[in-house]
């Protein structure tokens, strides 16, 4: 699915095996652990972040946007 995605940690994102994916949410079902984040650090502190100044995540993004236009244009989902 991701593979004509090309936006890469230099835009802020990262890839996991689906695998690496379903041990995280199965050790958070199993820890009882309500929100499971991947993507680091700094993923976790975009995360909160948007629950405090969600402005502030969009005008970082704002700035990445031609690049992040551009890894995705041919990104197909389906």
């Amino acid at each position: 699915m991701m593979r004509s995605n090309r936006a890469g940690t230099e835009l802020g994102f990262t890839r996991e095996t689906a695998s690496d994916v379903a041990a995280a949410i199965v050790e958070g079902i199993e820890t009882r652990t309500f929100e499971v984040i991947r993507g680091g650090e700094a993923r976790a502190r975009m995360i909160a972040l948007n629950g405090k100044d969600p402005e502030a995540v969009d005008e970082s993004f704002l700035g990445l946007k031609p690049a992040l236009e551009e890894a995705v244009k041919d990104h197909s989902a389906l």
